[in-house]
């Protein structure tokens, strides 16, 4: 039942129980197994980030953040050799989303390739995978993971 890390691991009564440190693993979770993170160019989640990170055997996550502007989603799976991800971007903000794939020209979102996907606008590939921008709305995007 608690709602926050104690200071130490043996969770000692008597030290802290509501102690920050360094952050906490739902922090890691959120910003980068899920990959919904703040945009510091874009104060109170007018535009944020969507990067999610699979590590090691994970297959799926799913997580929600309910913004000052609304709910962003982001639930992505693995499955096949092929990447997914379903998200939503708040009415007035915009995101920046990068996909963990190499392959650009396997991207679709909803079916459609990106030069072609209402309000997807593509900006960029490299190592970190695939980066686009998306304005309001809900987007399915899916990928050969090829990583």
């Amino acid at each position: 039942g608690w709602t926050a890390m104690p200071e130490a691991w043996d969770a000692a009564t008597g030290a802290s129980m509501n102690h920050c440190m360094l952050g906490h693993t739902h922090q890691w979770f959120m910003g980068h197994v899920a990959g919904i993170r703040p945009d510091p160019a874009h104060p109170g989640f007018a535009g944020f980030l969507i990067a999610p990170e699979p590590v090691g055997n994970l297959t799926w996550a799913r997580a929600s953040y309910d913004s000052i502007r609304g709910r962003i989603e982001s639930d992505w799976q693995m499955a096949d050799g092929r990447f997914r991800l379903n998200l939503t971007v708040p009415p007035n903000t915009r995101a920046t989303v990068v996909l963990p794939v190499a392959d650009p020209a396997s991207v679709r979102e909803s079916g459609k390739e990106l030069g072609r996907a209402a309000g997807v606008k593509r900006i960029r590939s490299g190592p970190t995978g695939v980066a686009v921008e998306v304005a309001a709305g809900r987007y399915r995007f899916e990928a050969r993971r090829g990583r």
